[in-house]
């Protein structure tokens, strides 16, 4: 798994998605790159959407780390 961010999201389509997902700190990474490049291919035409659909994926991997104290 890599993990890379050279905060340059003008010029980076990975940058642009990982700074909109909130997954720029190296050492608590939400996304590998392969899988920001996966959501980048899906949706090539809409960065918006492919961070989107990366958000909602780190959501449900979180979710099921969900405790309930009732």
């Amino acid at each position: 798994m890599s993990w890379t961010y050279t905060n340059n999201p003008t010029g980076s389509s990975r940058d642009a998605l990982r700074l909109a997902v909130g997954d720029t700190i190296e050492n608590d990474p939400r996304l590998s790159d392969e899988e920001v490049e996966h959501f980048l291919a899906l949706y090539p035409a809409s960065l918006d959407l492919a961070a989107a659909k990366a958000a909602e994926a780190i959501a449900a991997r979180y979710s099921s780390m969900a405790v309930s104290y009732v």
